[in-house]
């Protein structure tokens, strides 16, 4: 099962979690920086002179650190990333004078832990069930709570191996945020083998509902429902229905997922293809549809509501959202006029990325039947490899990679299978 999840036999993992940084935190004359290396460091705020410099997780177990630090009341707070490389998320809170870590909470719970239970009690899946955070949480000084929510379970298109709800990933949480203990839940997506996280900042706000004063959060997840609940309990502040969805015994898919009432943000269905279209439009290509290696599909949305922050006014009472509605159109084959195909390939690049992160579906041969893998064709070309991990394959647990590695990386994988693997069985 180990060597399943993590594939690990060409050594340490790349850094996890992309290759960008969504900003700085400042507090007591310092500015908080969180590097992809897994690196959290203070600047003077006035020279620049690095005032303190820990690791605060692991790069080479997929570990790595993409949203801006929070500065609150002598602490620093950041979320850890890497969901895609078999890591288990977590959020620390750090002594802002000395960068020494105050609280730790992981984000996938471990035995004796509330939500535990909702992980295979017949494997360790659980110690490498993703769950990261991937922005900036917010805070209520009043109620002493943090809130932020979490990416998704891991692997990402793959519930095989992962039966149950996986709490707490595509979740809401509050803690306590001066310890860290465990407030409330609400998670919105359960057993997600969509990469329907919900990366989108959460929102506090208060208004009036029923007449009544309430304190209220808002969180809009990439499967693209808004989910508004009162933040001193978790619960809904607006209907939301335990809904019963389609299954797959393969996916092990969870038998209802909590849908919003009111209007939609995005549509959840496809109502019309093209005459282009080609297969089956299974469920109407509904939000939820479940698919495996046997049975393709599509759904929409492709990817609702991602990590662009949403705002509110208070003064009408609206809330503003950047949404997406479906997927995709580009040329996969547009990456061509970017890559040389001549260059210089690194092969020992491409073996440590195919060990690390393709071996754990596809096996060290390339044979497929590892969790919910495909065999890898022999007649693929490094163009089509490189297309196919570049920008996914619809319809299937392959997800696109093109977000977590460049193009020559890429390339470098793509090469090494050609070369090495497809040529050796």
């Amino acid at each position: 099962m180990d060597r399943c999840l993590r594939g690990s036999r060409h050594g340490r993992k790349p850094i996890g979690g992309g290759r960008l940084s969504r900003g700085l935190g400042l507090g007591e004359g310092k500015v908080f920086l969180g590097r992809l290396d897994g690196r959290l460091l203070a600047l003077d705020q006035q020279t620049g002179e690095v005032l303190w410099d820990i690791l605060a997780a692991d790069p080479g177990l997929g570990y790595g650190i993409t949203a801006a630090p929070l500065y609150y009341d002598g602490k620093v707070v950041i979320g850890i990333t890497g969901g895609e490389y078999a890591i288990r998320g977590r959020i620390s809170a750090y002594d802002s004078a000395t960068g020494d870590q105050v609280w730790n909470f992981y984000t996938i719970p471990g035995p004796g832990e509330i939500g535990h239970a909702t992980w295979p009690q017949d494997n360790d899946a659980w110690k490498y069930g993703g769950a990261p955070v991937w922005q900036t949480p917010s805070i209520d000084p009043e109620l002493g709570m943090i809130y932020f929510s979490t990416g998704n379970a891991g692997p990402d298109l793959n519930g095989a191996i992962r039966a149950g709800d996986n709490l707490f990933a595509a979740t809401i949480l509050a803690l306590d945020v001066q310890t860290g203990e465990y407030r409330w839940h609400f998670q919105v997506v359960r057993h997600d083998i969509w990469d329907f996280d919900a990366p989108n900042p959460t929102i506090l706000f208060d208004a009036e509902f029923d007449g009544m004063p309430r304190k209220g959060i808002a969180q809009v997840s990439k499967a693209g429902y808004l989910y508004i609940l009162d933040r001193r309990s978790g619960v809904p502040l607006t209907p939301v229905i335990e809904m019963p969805v389609p299954q797959d015994a393969v996916q092990q898919t969870a038998a209802t997922q909590p849908i919003p009432q009111g209007d939609w943000v995005i549509r959840h269905d496809v109502d019309v293809v093209g005459e282009d279209f080609e297969g089956v439009l299974l469920n109407g290509a509904r939000t939820f549809t479940p698919f495996n290696n046997e049975i393709e599909a599509i759904w929409r949305p492709f990817s609702g509501v991602t990590w662009n922050p949403s705002s509110y006014n208070i003064e009408n009472n609206l809330m503003y959202i950047c949404a997406g509605d479906g997927e995709s159109t580009a040329d996969p084959l547009a990456f061509l006029s970017e890559l040389n195909l001549e260059r210089t390939v690194d092969f020992a690049r491409g073996a440590a990325i195919y060990g690390a992160i393709c071996e754990t579906c596809h096996g060290d041969t390339g044979q497929g039947g590892t969790l919910l893998g495909a065999p890898l064709p022999d007649e693929l070309t490094v163009v089509d490899i490189v297309a196919n991990s570049r920008s996914g394959i619809d319809g299937t647990p392959m997800p696109p990679f093109a977000g977590t590695y460049s193009l020559e990386e890429l390339h470098d994988v793509a090469s090494y299978i050609h070369s090495e693997i497809l040529t050796q069985r």
